[in-house]
């Protein structure tokens, strides 16, 4: 298991669970600090930066800096997939929060590799942030 077959299967069933939605994987070598994911649904934009920690947090400066920057004008998320001995757990965190809250866990947490979660969790945020009523 690697980081880019986690953002894979993730995006896979973004798009398959997300009906109308558009969901793309922004990867580019030359240009640092764009987050991994967009999901555009509900006439919203929610950028996402999935992680594999194995063991550990690792991001560059200036992708935090953007991050923090994209959830101060809009909706923007870590999703961490942590790896701990045989354990693995699944994490939604906000950019503010991050360092604090690797190790306990944000508000939506899961055990094991959850994909499904971002899906709830997209379902969820979208309808209470929207303000685009459809």
């Amino acid at each position: 298991m690697t980081e880019a077959s986690l953002k894979s299967d993730l995006v896979r069933i973004l798009r398959h669970e997300l009906r109308g939605s558009v969901v793309l994987r922004h990867e580019d070598k030359l240009t640092s600090g764009i987050p991994d994911i967009s999901v555009t649904w509900r006439r919203m934009t929610v950028w996402l930066e999935a992680k594999f920690l194995n063991p550990s947090f690792y991001s560059k400066g200036i992708q935090t800096l953007t991050l923090k920057r994209l959830a101060s004008a809009g909706h923007c998320f870590y999703v961490l997939y942590q790896k701990e001995g045989a354990k693995f757990t699944t994490n939604i965190i906000e950019p503010y929060s991050i360092l604090e809250n690797i190790i306990e866990g944000g508000e939506w947490t899961s055990d094991g590799i959850n994909h499904y979660l971002i899906v709830d969790f997209l379902k969820d945020y979208t309808k209470q942030h929207n303000v685009h009523k459809i």
